[in-house]
């Protein structure tokens, strides 16, 4: 993704369930980003009725970013456009998706993917089955 303008909306779907993908998600929402995205959790209730295709990507298995409700990438290619929007890391993100890297991030993705809640347990231990924190409360909003 080397190309940010015409892009007016992006949705972000992970499992809620995994702790990493949660901490992950947490991070990318902490990061200085060019668009700001949706994060959902494809667990939410009515996500089947905002994108009835979703399920064909299958999200238990990998990340789905969704743009301008159009063009869809999953997997390592989500992961990297939402790196290459990062003004810290977007360097990072473009190198890893030349085509020389892409099928080693790819396979890589796929190995952190199936493991993801094996490296989740081992890494955040119990305290991994928190939620993400509450966007109004971060931001000094109600409950």
């Amino acid at each position: 993704m080397n190309n940010t303008r015409g892009i007016q909306e992006m949705e972000v779907y992970f499992d809620g369930e995994c702790g990493m993908c949660r901490r992950l998600m947490h991070w990318y929402m902490a990061q200085p980003l060019e668009i700001e995205p949706h994060f959902i959790p494809y667990q939410k209730a009515l996500v089947d009725v905002a994108f009835p295709e979703l399920e064909g990507y299958d999200p238990q298995e990998q990340m789905v970013l969704r743009i301008n409700r159009l063009e869809v990438l999953y997997g390592a290619d989500a992961v990297l456009a939402l790196i290459q929007l990062s003004k810290r890391y977007h360097r990072i993100g473009r190198l890893m998706s030349h085509p020389s890297m892409l099928a080693m991030a790819r396979s890589g993705y796929r190995w952190v993917a199936r493991n993801r809640h094996k490296i989740s347990h081992i890494l955040f231990g119990p305290a991994a089955q928190c939620q993400l924190p509450d966007p109004a409360k971060e931001k000094g909003g109600k409950r």
